[in-house]
């Protein structure tokens, strides 16, 4: 479910329980920088590149370096527990994700993030 469509209540929950997770995966450098270039537009690049950078940084360090991070994100924001979501099919886990992007809220925290910035 995503943060938008829930609760105030359990947005706060949530909010609370993936902000740990959440600030090991940005706080790590090689996973941001990875992400970057994960994210930048190559000349020339076809989309099966554009697609297999991302698996084999972005991905490959988050399942790696930062698993127990995103179990617990994608626990928090499922009603999961971590164990759950760990054993589950990786496609269910794809659709867990899918399920609580929230293109709105990243939006926001996006924007306060640049007006933070620029303080």
């Amino acid at each position: 479910m995503k943060i938008s469509e829930m609760s105030t209540e359990k947005a706060r929950q949530v909010l609370c329980a993936i902000a740990a997770p959440v600030a090991n995966i940005v706080g790590d450098k090689k996973t941001m920088d990875a992400l970057a270039r994960a994210t930048e537009k190559r000349e020339g690049e076809t989309v099966g590149q554009r697609i297999g950078c991302i698996a084999q940084d972005v991905v490959l360090l988050l399942l790696g370096d930062h698993a127990d991070d995103v179990y617990a994100i994608v626990s928090a924001m499922s009603g999961k527990t971590p164990m759950e979501v760990a054993n589950q099919p990786f496609l269910v886990t794809i659709g867990d994700v899918r399920g609580m992007v929230d293109k709105d809220l990243l939006d926001f925290f996006t924007r306060s993030a640049q007006c933070h910035a620029k303080k």
